[in-house]
């Protein structure tokens, strides 16, 4: 059984492969994609369709279980059925990073903050507030700076001249000053729990071969953070959070609309000053890291800091940095908590532009009346 797909015709046939209602839901993940900032390409569109259909078991064409994607045919006529969609060429990447954010859109960032905030009652819940980002840490750091005799310009600092390997820690924390233990993702795919002897309590691993963030590893993260909060439609919590293509999977949106998970993403590049962990925390926990592994090799001549013993040796480094103090800093200076609309007003002028999506599957609420969402159409090279 093929598809009806006719350019002209963009009406529903009985040779759909979704019903009007399935489709429905295929468009309110678009718009909470385009929400978190990410947008798919035409490719990516008929591979979540794929996805979708085999969820529900529904049934397909022959070249779509082939191919593991829908038929382009079949994405154009989506399109074209869901007025509010269109296919854009994206800018240039280094273009893009380059631009700077205007005033306007950050200050769109946190109108959407408080307008969920004001909508499930967070500004009296600090503790229901989450921040939650990704950071390596490689076996090998730049040694900190050492104490040397004045006037000597080289200072010898033992550290391994090896290219060394990275895991990468999910730090969690509230505006209440709390924090959930943390993540620890490794670059192999076979599980060994030993390296994780040391790690503060309570912290899980992830093994997933790369060592970064996936779609799988992010699911992992969000039951981890439910666990430690509770969280449910009844009593909601908020998690800020970039913009990374891990975070928007349809059972990352499903899981979330389940269990009263609310998430904002930070426009594009500004994480830098407008993300917690990234403002008080981070820094000084890569700086202590620096100090720790220091110490370890200066007191085990000939070794080496290696994935089995990188997460023991920096635990010390979050329970010093990741502290209430810092965390309700970071909150504070960035506005988020007290909410503070003006707490980056001195540095908004250097940020660059973003794109944001409405809440409904209508225009945009900009001057050029633009669809509220933009599928992405990349050239093939």
């Amino acid at each position: 059984m093929g598809l009806r797909n006719s350019e002209n015709n963009t009406k529903y046939s009985s040779h759909q492969v979704f019903t009007t209602a399935q489709e429905d839901l295929l468009v309110e993940y678009l718009l909470k994609s385009s929400k978190l900032q990410y947008r798919l390409t035409i490719d990516g569109l008929r591979e979540l369709a794929y996805s979708f259909a085999s969820r529900l078991n529904r049934k397909m064409p022959p070249n779509w279980v082939k191919e593991q994607k829908a038929g382009k045919e079949w994405g154009i006529s989506f399109i074209k059925r869901h007025g509010c969609l269109s296919l854009r060429k994206p800018e240039n990447t280094s273009i893009a990073r380059n631009l700077n954010f205007t005033k306007e859109h950050i200050e769109w960032f946190y109108q959407n903050l408080e307008i969920v905030m004001n909508k499930y009652n967070f500004h009296d819940k600090p503790e229901m507030i989450w921040n939650i980002d990704e950071s390596g840490i490689s076996t090998v750091l730049q040694a900190p700076k050492v104490l040397a005799a004045a006037g000597v310009k080289q200072v010898g600092q033992m550290v391994s001249n090896e290219r060394g390997e990275q895991v990468t820690i999910v730090g969690i924390v509230n505006a209440a000053g709390g924090k959930t233990p943390p993540i620890y993702i490794f670059p192999r795919k076979r599980a060994k729990e030993e390296w994780m002897d040391g790690s503060p309590e309570g912290a899980i691993s992830i093994f997933n071969g790369s060592g970064w963030m996936d779609k799988d590893g992010f699911l992992t993260t969000l039951k981890h953070i439910r666990e430690h909060t509770a969280a449910t439609k009844e009593n909601p919590i908020l998690i800020l959070l970039d913009n990374h293509s891990s975070h928007t999977s349809l059972e990352v949106i499903i899981y979330c609309r389940e269990n009263g998970i609310h998430m904002i993403t930070f426009p594009p590049h500004t994480t830098h000053r407008c993300q917690p962990l990234d403002v008080a925390i981070f820094g000084p926990f890569k700086g202590r890291c620096k100090t720790e592994f220091n110490k370890w090799i200066a007191a085990n001549p000939g070794k080496r800091i290696t994935l089995h013993n990188v997460v023991k040796i920096s635990a010390k480094a979050f329970s010093n940095s990741f502290s209430m103090s810092n965390i309700i800093s970071g909150f504070l200076k960035t506005g988020i908590f007290p909410f503070d609309r003006e707490a980056l007003s001195a540095d908004l002028d250097n940020l660059a532009e973003v794109i944001t999506a409405t809440d409904s599957c209508t225009v945009s609420q900009k001057e050029d009346s633009k669809p509220a969402i933009s599928l992405v159409e990349t050239k093939m090279s």
